[in-house]
Parts: C-alpha cells; structure tokens; sequence
C-alpha cells in the first residue's frame, strides 16, 4: 500500500508535466519550416529591427560591406569606379556619399552640380584620424599574401558580404541598396545559395507589403518600385511570359504606381518646405533612384509590347511622362 500512495502523491505532478510538454511541443511544431525541416525563430531582440537605431546601424554596415567586397581596397569615405569592375551590381545604387562616378551605368548625370570625378574633401580638423580608423577597417580585408586569392576564399568573402547584407536587410528592408544588393545575391551565383524564381517573389512581396504604411516619407517608394521591377525581370527571365501576362501587368502598374506614390510626396514635402531640410546628398540620392526607375519602367513596358505584339493580352498603362522631371540638386 505504500508504494501505492507514493504513486498517487505524484500522479497531479506528472499529469502537468505530460501537459506541459504536449504543449511545448505543438508550440514549437509552429515554428518549424516544413520545407527545410529546421525551426524558423528570429526574434526582434530590443525591437531594433525596423526601429530608426536599427535603420541607422544598417547604413553603417554599408561601409563595411563595401571594404569586403573590394577586398580592403577601398573604404566608404572614398569614390571609386565601378565601370571597369569585373563583378555585377545590378541597378547602380550606392549609399556611400558623394556619389561615385558610376561610369557606363544607364541614367544621367548631366544635371548634378557636384563633381564625380573628384575626391570627398574630409574634414581638417579630423581628417588624420579618420584616415587612420579607414586604413584599420581597411586592413582586416586587405590580403597581405604575395599571391591572388583562391576561389575559396573569394567564395568565403562573398558569403560574408551576403550575410552583412542579409542582416542590414533584416534591420532596414525598406532601404533601397539593402534590398536590391540581397535581391543580387539570391538571383546571382554571387550567392551562396541561389534563389528560386518564388523565392525572390516572395522577398520582394514581403518587402513590398512593408512600405504600404510609409505615407509621409517618399524615399521607401523607390525601394517598392524595384520590388515590382524585380519580380517582372523574374517573370521574364526565369518563369517566362506566355501564360503570365496578367500577373506582368499587374506589377508593371504597381511600379507605376508606386513611382507617382514618391512624386506625390516629394511635392507634399516641397511645398511644406521639408524637402529642403533633407541633406543634399540624400536628396540627389532618391532623385536619382526614382528617375532610374522611371527609366526602367519604360524599358520594361516596351519590352513587354514587343514580345506580346498582335496578341490578344491585358496592357498595362503607358510609361510617365514627367512634365517637370525632378533633378539633382
């Protein structure tokens, strides 16, 4: 009978235990990624991601993703030539300031009234210490052998630079370069793992779904547009048109859209007079991106013509034509 009743004093106890794991089990079974077979948690520690301090760290990392690309060869507070390198950008964006000289990239300079052919002139009274914080940033991927990297290491470096671009993403993924750099890697072989054609899309779906709150600030209008133009240079390249023209046109007018979504605001901002509170280089920065964008949707509308021409299919509305075209200020 004894051992009987030592039974019965704990059977509450392992019923609650028996419960308790039940639970944590099916709590976790919501966090497993079917596909892969591995639990997808990534918690916002400190709300930081999204959060204006986690915008402001994205920015920083660009820097340090731009000396590991160049393999130390160059730091963010000086311009460079991209025209001549071997590796592929995609849209030509970089949010080093000034401007880089971007050499053979598609849009036009012939407005700017700064010079990018030059130097950024450095502050005096800071300028030997910050030249020697650059050259320690500088020196942790700058290679000190007499002889040229392997594949696998440039294989390493490119999948360091993916996963920095992937956390600046994960802090801020309405920026601009943030998405489109990531975009790059899943599309390309820089990448450590190719993306899929849906995996792209959803990218681009979940980063345009985040912008449709910002209704005072134009720049993320920039980054929605390139989502759209993103995922039509997916259906044109991957998936093919035929059997999606539908599905093209609805994302060539969002990006349309999306382009006069910025216009609206950037006057909004003029006439109340913010637009001049917005450092210049910023300014000139999302000009210029609306206006490549611009470029890119025309590109796209008449692409998407010649290939459905005499064919019975959905079109999609004409390209703006920007009576007073925004320019470089």
């Amino acid at each position: 009978m004894k051992p009987a009743s030592v039974i019965s004093q704990f059977t509450p106890a392992l019923i609650a235990l028996g419960v308790g794991s039940a639970m944590w089990v099916l709590a976790g079974a919501k966090l497993a990624d079917s596909k892969n077979n591995v639990l997808e948690f990534q918690p916002n520690i400190l709300a930081i991601k999204g959060s204006p301090i986690g915008k402001t760290i994205a920015l920083a990392i660009q820097g340090d993703i731009d000396n590991a690309w160049h393999e130390g060869e160059s730091n963010p507070y000086e311009t460079h030539d991209h025209s001549n390198c071997e590796h592929d950008h995609g849209v030509c964006s970089h949010d080093d300031e000034p401007v880089k000289d971007h050499g053979s990239c598609d849009h036009d300079h012939g407005h700017c009234e700064h010079d990018h052919g030059t130097h950024a002139e450095t502050p005096s009274s800071d300028s030997w210490l910050r030249g020697q914080v650059d050259h320690m940033t500088a020196s942790i991927y700058t290679s000190n052998s007499p002889f040229e990297l392997t594949e696998r290491h440039r294989k390493h470096i490119r999948e360091n630079v993916e996963q920095k671009i992937a956390f600046a993403y994960s802090l801020d993924p309405e920026n601009y370069l943030n998405y489109n750099a990531l975009h790059l890697f899943y599309e390309t072989t820089l990448g450590n793992d190719v993306k899929s054609a849906d995996q792209l899309i959803e990218l681009a779906d979940k980063t345009r779904a985040g912008i449709r709150e910002y209704t005072l600030d134009p720049e993320p209008w920039t980054t929605a547009a390139s989502t759209q133009v993103n995922i039509c240079g997916v259906i044109l390249n991957q998936l093919g048109l035929e059997g999606r023209e539908q599905q093209f046109v609805d994302h060539l007018n969002d990006m349309r859209n999306c382009l006069i979504h910025f216009d609206l605001l950037r006057q909004e901002k003029i006439r109340n007079g913010s637009w001049e509170k917005i450092a210049g280089p910023r300014r000139n920065q999302m000009v210029e991106r609306f206006l490549l964008m611009v470029k890119e949707h025309s590109n796209h509308y008449k692409i998407y013509e010649r290939l459905t021409e005499s064919r019975n299919v959905p079109s999609p509305s004409p390209p703006l034509k920007m009576a007073n075209a925004p320019t470089h200020q």
